[in-house]
């Protein structure tokens, strides 16, 4: 049987990886607005986003994510509760989790190293072609090339922006 080759090309097409020939770029978000800056509307939240990449694709050596284990066991958790019944322990500390792990290039260490400690606090705006894949908080300066971004991403969408994160 033949398949005529328009139908071959559609089907190869689709095969192929999303995020070829886009430009991948993080960027600084605030959630009080910025003047000269773009509001964008992210998750239920208002996102206001700078108007200059702080890091491109190119600084980027690769990424990838894995499942974590919790970080605390059942009975961990039980010892922590008996001293403090009102302590509240992270979802991360409790169950399995997805974490995105990348390794940046050597300027791309140093940038996100400057980028981190000047930002504390403000929203690091991962984006493919426009399009928000995650704003995490930056929590504190992250020294060295690797990040890892903890959240509450499915796998599809952990698939996602470490495709968009591996585009050259």
């Amino acid at each position: 049987m033949k398949i005529p080759l328009l139908i071959l090309l559609v089907i190869i097409s689709s095969l192929t990886n999303v995020y070829s020939g886009g430009t991948f770029e993080i960027r600084i978000g605030k959630t009080e607005p910025v003047e000269g800056w773009d509001k964008v509307r992210h998750e239920g939240m208002d996102i206001w986003i700078s108007p200059n990449p702080e890091i491109t694709s190119d600084m980027i050596s690769s990424a990838e994510y894995n499942w974590s284990m919790p970080d605390l066991s059942k009975e961990e958790i039980a010892q922590i509760k008996k001293i403090d019944p009102d302590v509240r322990i992270s979802q991360n500390a409790t169950k399995r989790h997805i974490k995105i792990i990348v390794t940046y290039t050597e300027q791309g260490a140093k940038k996100q190293s400057i980028v981190t400690d000047e930002n504390s606090g403000s929203l690091m705006v991962f984006m493919f072609d426009g399009e928000i894949l995650t704003a995490p908080k930056i929590m504190e300066k992250i020294p060295g090339d690797i990040a890892v971004i903890t959240g509450n991403f499915t796998e599809e969408k952990a698939k996602k922006i470490t495709k968009a994160l591996n585009h050259k």
